[in-house]
């Protein structure tokens, strides 16, 4: 790749990046975030404290949700669903990225084709002065044959 397509494509990357819709960077903000083992930990722990109290494991602590754990299950129930919603946000927004990267490789693909073909173009007419040069009838030693 040549460093003004880099650059081309550097550019509509940014101003695909500044384009972005206030929902779009907040959901790119938590996808980071919730592929993270940090969040695992975090529900890890949620879901165990939550349990070890409404199991009646924590002394001192009353059970608010008790077996089946009922809002436990509304609230992973949601939870799973905005996760779901927010991905496919951020999903959305990275397969626009892609399709414009596509798109840019199609454009440096077709330009460079285009080199090809001036290329192979100059090495016909060398070919074609050079083969001229050899039916020529040689010339005596000293001379020049240009």
């Amino acid at each position: 790749m040549r460093n003004g397509e880099v650059k081309r494509e550097m550019l509509l990357l940014n101003k695909l990046n500044h384009q972005r819709a206030v929902g779009e960077i907040i959901a790119d903000a938590l996808t980071n975030f919730f592929g993270t083992l940090s969040f695992l930990l975090f529900n890890a722990m949620l879901f165990s404290v939550w349990l070890a109290v409404n199991l009646g494991y924590a002394e001192g602590m009353i059970p608010f949700d008790p077996f089946p754990f009922e809002l436990l299950t509304t609230i992973v129930s949601l939870e799973a669903i905005l996760l779901a919603v927010i991905v496919l946000i951020s999903q959305n927004r990275a397969s626009k990225v892609a399709d414009l990267r596509a798109e840019i490789d199609v454009e440096i693909d077709l330009e460079t084709f285009k080199d090809m073909e001036k290329a192979i173009k100059t090495l016909q007419r060398i070919e074609e002065r050079l083969d001229r040069l050899e039916q020529r009838p040689e010339y005596p030693r000293g001379s020049r044959a240009f």
